[in-house]
């Protein structure tokens, strides 16, 4: 498990802004400590506002990025998925994206 001091995570006024609005502060803060406490090799984790483009809706990406040495990310994002549907209801979960990424880039 990841220490969720340890990990750089970077939130931009327009996604904090957007969040607010929409009352997204919480679930957005316990979306971003759900992946630092069960993404292994966790190295950094930034949240951008996400404008409409085929949705039609703005909303919030979560980009996380792990070590290269890690498990592929698709299934860490599909246990991510899961619990975000499971655990928030439609209202919040659709508001909100994650792209893992695990990769030399920003592994440590």
């Amino acid at each position: 498990m990841s220490t969720q001091t340890l990990i750089p995570t970077t939130i931009d006024p327009q996604a904090a802004s957007f969040a607010a609005r929409f009352g997204l502060q919480a679930p957005l803060a316990e979306m971003v400590g759900h992946l630092k406490q069960h993404v292994p090799g966790l190295q950094s984790v930034v949240v951008e506002y996400a404008p409409a483009y085929d949705t039609g809706e703005d909303g919030i990406l979560i980009q996380a990025w792990c070590n290269a040495a890690q498990p592929p990310q698709q299934q860490y994002w599909q246990q991510f998925s899961d619990w975000k549907t499971a655990r928030f209801s439609a209202d919040v979960w659709r508001h909100v994206t994650l792209i893992l990424s695990c990769d030399e880039r920003h592994g440590g």
